[in-house]
């Protein structure tokens, strides 16, 4: 989901893709650092991004929008100013996913449509 600022209309609207290879390398070698209680930064090359871990192999009830604006301090009182990109991940303890956030440019930009392989 993009933010208010990334999007050509004024609507909300959510990108189901592939991830670019650059970002499955970083989530890769990240994923099992992050943590599931509070927001941590995932370096990215040329993005400033958070990241908030999930156990499982769905969302189970998480809300990515409510964690962000609960758990980041700040967002609550700017949600349109943020991305978000929520991504399955293989964590050493088994699947998993991960919450990427952040006021840059639209995280549509480290999806890959055709789905390649890199």
């Amino acid at each position: 989901m993009n933010s208010a600022h990334a999007r050509s209309q004024d609507q909300l609207h959510i990108h189901i893709e592939c991830l670019q290879p650059l970002l499955r390398g970083v989530l890769r070698r990240s994923a099992s650092t992050l943590d599931a209680a509070s927001w941590g930064r995932v370096d990215v090359p040329g993005w400033r991004l958070v990241a908030l871990r999930g156990d499982g192999e769905a969302l189970a009830g998480a809300n990515p929008f409510q964690l962000l604006a609960q758990r980041l301090p700040g967002a609550a009182q700017a949600m349109g100013d943020y991305s978000l990109l929520v991504a399955g991940v293989d964590l050493p303890a088994g699947p998993g996913f991960v919450i990427l956030a952040g006021t840059g440019p639209g995280t549509e930009l480290l999806l890959d449509s055709r789905c390649e392989r890199g």
